[in-house]
């Protein structure tokens, strides 16, 4: 389903760097979609708005009017601009692949990527699906400094999200691994990595343009785990890259799905110079009346976007409601894909991100004895041996990390929009 997750500086994704199937047996959709206010022309901070939250713990424990109030930043980024900038994903939506565009997932992960804060209106926070950043900036000369790029642990509920408000999150260092779906003959190099997989935070290096990030993608000279990013000063732009990054989410403090994400490109733009919001709350967009109550997991109609639907957003057009200011693009491959499954929607991703329909109508997804759900190895066609024949026909060949011919489609493309805010983030890692 992020990413990379949600397109925040570099590294996962998805990511969203907003990229994966959630993967809980007890998952349940939520009720309604909610968010029946008009779409709204301006976001900011919305004083006198009904569904304006007004409790000071929405704004990190200081005043509403603080900097950073329109996408409800957690800590100010600009008192200490030589220090660090902190970051933490609150929204995405998932463009591409096919399967990660349907409702279901988007309402997973929609829940997923907040915490559970009823007094902020976050009536529907589960945790699972948050991008955390930390940008170390305490040296004044740019190519030295520094940006972690990882996944939050778990936040198990409101005392804790309350917490996490002061504290901060803390980014997990893992290892996934999953017996029933790991190959039984390993993938052959160039085919794709074997589980079990240890991902950790991105570090990315500093450099002073984009043309940098630009060569650095052409030339291919970073290894996996490394990440290059540059700031537009006039626009607070971040561009970046890595060649890997990982998605993590978790659908309990013990149960989770990891995903790597391949030539992961970003664009990220903050509202200002604090650095404080890349995007806003949007309650303009909400309704206090119905079920959802100044909540919304409408894709058409979100509670999060861009900071008004008048801006230019990534792809050079206004920003319309379910877009965001943050846009990530990587690809999955799909011999990985299938190593992972998704309980929510019984398959592994192999089947799921073309949709399952599709995967069942073209002969790749047959029960698998053990767990009854779909994959793609059962299919008498899987051959990773034979790459044009033996794998479904992805939309992405990863050797040329551009659009699927006949002779190679081995990946899925990701795309996705984010919004991000600044939030206090712990240093170090959390193993899990």
């Amino acid at each position: 389903m992020t990413a990379i997750r949600w397109g925040l500086f570099v590294g996962s994704l998805g990511v969203g760097l907003g990229l994966l199937l959630a993967c809980s047996d007890e998952v349940e959709g939520p009720k309604g979609t909610g968010g029946a206010g008009g779409a709204g022309g301006a976001g900011g901070t919305g004083q006198g708005n009904a569904c304006q939250p007004t409790d000071p713990i929405c704004y990190g424990n200081r005043p509403p009017t603080s900097k950073g109030s329109e996408c409800l930043a957690a800590r100010d980024n600009s008192a200490t601009p030589t220090t660090s900038v902190q970051m933490r994903q609150t929204w995405f939506r998932s463009t591409a692949p096919p399967g990660n565009t349907i409702l279901l997932v988007y309402q997973i992960l929609t829940t997923r990527s907040q915490i559970k804060l009823p007094a902020c209106n976050m009536n529907s926070g589960r945790s699972g699906y948050i991008q955390l950043t930390d940008w170390d900036r305490s040296n004044p000369d740019i190519t030295q400094q520094t940006l972690r790029t990882g996944y939050s642990t778990f936040v198990a509920d409101e005392t804790a999200a309350r917490a996490a408000q002061v504290d901060g999150l803390c980014m997990a260092k893992l290892t996934y691994d999953d017996p029933v779906f790991k190959y039984t003959t390993p993938l052959k190099a160039g085919q794709g990595m074997n589980l079990p997989w240890n991902p950790e935070p991105t570090v990315s290096k500093r450099v002073a343009t984009k043309g940098e990030v630009d060569t650095a993608k052409t030339a291919k000279s970073l290894q996996p785990g490394q990440g290059i990013f540059a700031l537009d000063e006039a626009t607070h732009t971040i561009n970046g890259y890595a060649p890997l990054g990982w998605v993590v989410i978790w659908s309990s403090a013990d149960v989770k799905i990891v995903l790597p994400i391949h030539e992961v490109e970003t664009q990220s733009r903050f509202n200002d110079e604090t650095l404080n919001c890349a995007g806003a709350y949007r309650p303009d967009r909400l309704s206090p009346s119905g079920a959802m109550s100044c909540d919304s997991t409408d894709p058409a109609n979100p509670a999060w976007g861009c900071k008004s639907d008048t801006e230019t957003g990534p792809l050079g057009q206004p920003c319309k409601p379910g877009d965001g200011p943050n846009y990530t693009k990587g690809y999955f491959l799909i011999t990985e894909l299938e190593q992972i499954y998704s309980r929510d929607l019984q398959g592994t991703l192999c089947v799921t991100y073309p949709t399952t329909e599709k995967s069942v109508a073209d002969g790749w997804a047959t029960t698998e004895p053990t767990t009854q759900g779909k994959w793609c190895r059962g299919s008498a066609k899987w051959n990773p041996d034979d790459p044009v024949a033996g794998l479904p026909m992805g939309d992405w060949c990863s050797t040329t990390n551009s659009a699927a011919t006949p002779q190679c489609h081995d990946a899925y493309q990701s795309l996705s929009f984010g919004v991000g805010q600044a939030y206090p983030v712990k240093t170090g890692t959390c193993e899990k």
